[in-house]
């Protein structure tokens, strides 16, 4: 019996250790997939492409199978630990969308977008920064499992 427990218990350690794996592979997905739709975008506020173009670049198309609902089930179920470093990681992406949709509404009045770069590039920076300090948690975790 007590050897049982103890076999269900390594099991559990392993297959957490994988989630989180799993989960920091993710996490690296999504920050590149951020990063890549900043540079696209940043390509529309200089002026080198249209909207529409930069919506054709970052359709669902090109997430590559990403879901970020994946993340979030991993998170709830394998990483409480991890909530405070994913709420930043949600507070940053937050931060992107409000400037990504303060852009999207000057475009569409024709107003220029080169006054959206630099909180663009903030945004994203802060974006990077909570990705890696979640990355590190993330792996302290699976260290640990």
């Amino acid at each position: 019996m007590q050897q049982l427990a103890h076999e269900e218990r390594l099991s559990g350690q392993k297959i957490k250790k994988e989630r989180l794996e799993e989960l920091y592979i993710l996490v690296c997905h999504w920050g590149n997939l951020f990063f890549s739709q900043y540079m696209s975008l940043n390509l529309v506020m200089e002026g080198h492409i249209d909207y529409n173009e930069y919506l054709d670049r970052t359709s669902t198309k090109d997430l590559g199978g990403f879901d970020f609902s994946r993340i979030e089930m991993i998170i709830d179920i394998y990483g409480a630990q991890l909530g405070p470093s994913y709420e930043k990681v949600m507070e940053a992406r937050e931060a992107i969308n409000e400037v990504n949709a303060a852009h999207k509404f000057a475009y569409k009045q024709g107003r220029p977008g080169d006054v959206y770069k630099r909180p663009a590039a903030d945004a994203q920076m802060a974006f990077g920064e909570a990705c890696d300090e979640l990355k590190r948690v993330i792996s302290e975790a699976a260290r640990a499992a």
